[in-house]
């Protein structure tokens, strides 16, 4: 970043209107503020672009939500690496609705423009129904290539098992659902799949692949970086970077909806139409706590519960040993001799060879692991922003301890290395400054809960009934 002279400076490259009519029209000029908005739970990059105008351009130009934006952002110092820049300039992003207009003079107004990528539109338009075989990751990588006809970088994670698939009249992206739950991954058997899109391109992977890729940046709660220069004072850009401007700590840790979702506790009951057999399967979130990678990777003895496994009753059960208090159902269908799946016979090897679902090995993992990632340790940051950052990726985070800030101390509850699970970039034309607001988490505690002393729910001894009459 040597070119950089403040934190947060960017450059607009590109910014063109598409409008219906035809024309093409560059509005850099016209700019006021660009929003990008990204998330690991969307499968669409959305933003608003807000402009000031004194030449009529939505009448002239016939802008009616049936138009596109070719749009580059770049943070100076940069190069041109898709990984370093917002470049929606060849795969442009669709202006779906014209939204809010006001005058501010008696000859100009704002307007803004909502814009989405084009590939949620093109999924609203298209269904498909058509037979499909191959893992998921093939059939999804096929789909978004051929039906979507996306010319962007897909990033995927490999699955296992040939599945077959008959698609009933579906959006390509809803079918996409189906295909999260199915999936396990070829590396270590993670069923922890997400499908989003960043300004980075699409992903179909698991948690565990994103835990895996390096941090993209440490940040720190702290005053503004300034350097002594000769009586008078300079900005320290790499510190100012580095420099959490604000921080929330999200609502965490709530017992009572950990309970009624089945982050601790669940039992599954698989039907199974084809052998006609119910089977029971118990989730404990103890035992199940390091069947794969957690936030830190390797660093395993950086990962604890976020809970304490010490008896609450006087039977001797911990939290997570009540799995009636979740149940789900599952249905699948398996033949007893090949275990494959039953639905569907391969005509060429005459047999059913096809993959089942394995929901009874994966369900309950995955529903838990979601809302502790929801759950857990969450919270929201504002930052100077650069275009190389997108949500999916991971940063560490360093908050001092307040007992000791002047001592150099870290508090090691919240410090650590998050997931940023959303992201809004906002470009101010006016001021030229980049700011990020990040929501990140982890699915774990650096620190291992102690307990002293029992948690047996205290309770009187002599409980009675009392009777009423009239």
């Amino acid at each position: 970043m040597d070119q950089v002279q403040t934190a947060g400076e960017f450059s607009v490259e590109t910014c063109e209107l598409i409008s219906s009519k035809g024309i093409t029209l560059d509005i850099s000029s016209l700019l006021l503020e660009i929003n990008l908005f990204e998330d690991i739970y969307s499968s669409a990059v959305q933003g608003s672009i807000v402009c000031v105008d004194s030449n009529s351009v939505i009448s002239k130009t016939q802008i009616i939500g049936q138009d596109y934006i070719r749009l580059k952002l770049k943070t100076p110092g940069f190069d041109d690496d898709s990984e370093k820049t917002i470049d929606y300039s060849e795969n442009v992003l669709s202006v779906y609705k014209v939204g809010k207009r006001f005058d501010i003079s008696e000859n100009a107004e704002v307007f803004e423009l909502s814009v989405i990528s084009s590939e949620a539109i093109t999924n609203q338009r298209k269904r498909v129904s058509k037979s499909v075989v191959g893992t998921t990751t093939e059939i999804f990588e096929k789909l978004m290539k051929e039906t979507i006809n996306t010319k962007k970088k897909i990033y995927v994670e490999d699955s296992s098992g040939i599945r077959k698939y008959v698609i009933p009249n579906q959006h390509p992206f809803s079918f996409f659902k189906q295909l999260l739950d199915d999936s396990v991954s070829q590396v270590d058997l993670s069923p922890l799949y997400l499908f989003f899109e960043n300004t980075k391109g699409y992903h179909f992977r698991t948690l565990q692949s994103l835990y895996a890729e390096e941090t993209k940046g440490e940040f720190n709660l702290g005053t503004p970086g300034e350097l002594e220069d000769r009586g008078s004072k300079v900005k320290d850009v790499e510190k100012e970077y580095r420099t959490v401007l604000a921080d929330e700590m999200k609502d965490s840790g709530d017992m009572l909806k950990n309970i009624v979702r089945g982050l601790l506790a669940s039992k599954l009951r698989e039907i199974d139409f084809f052998s006609k057999t119910i089977t029971e399967k118990d989730f404990n979130y103890f035992d199940e706590f390091k069947k794969f990678n957690r936030i830190n990777d390797e660093e395993k003895e950086l990962d604890n519960p976020a809970y304490v496994d010490t008896p609450i009753d006087d039977e001797g059960n911990n939290i997570a040993e009540f799995p009636n208090s979740r149940i789900h159902l599952s249905v699948t269908s398996k033949d007893v001799e090949t275990g494959g799946d039953a639905q569907h016979y391969n005509e060429t090897t005459e047999s059913y060879s096809y993959a089942p679902n394995n929901h009874k090995e994966t369900f309950q993992y995955k529903v838990s692991k979601m809302i502790e990632l929801a759950n857990t340790l969450n919270r929201n940051m504002k930052l100077n922003g650069n275009t190389a950052m997108a949500c999916g990726q991971t940063i560490q985070f360093i908050k001092p301890d307040i007992l000791n800030k002047e001592g150099g101390m870290i508090d090691e509850h919240e410090s650590g290395k998050y997931l940023i699970t959303a992201l809004r970039h906002i470009f101010n034309i006016v001021t030229n400054k980049h700011e990020v607001y990040v929501s990140c988490a982890k699915d774990s505690h650096p620190l291992k809960k102690e307990n002293e002393a029992s948690l047996i729910e205290p309770k009187s001894t002599n409980g009675s009934v009392i009777h009423l009459s009239r």
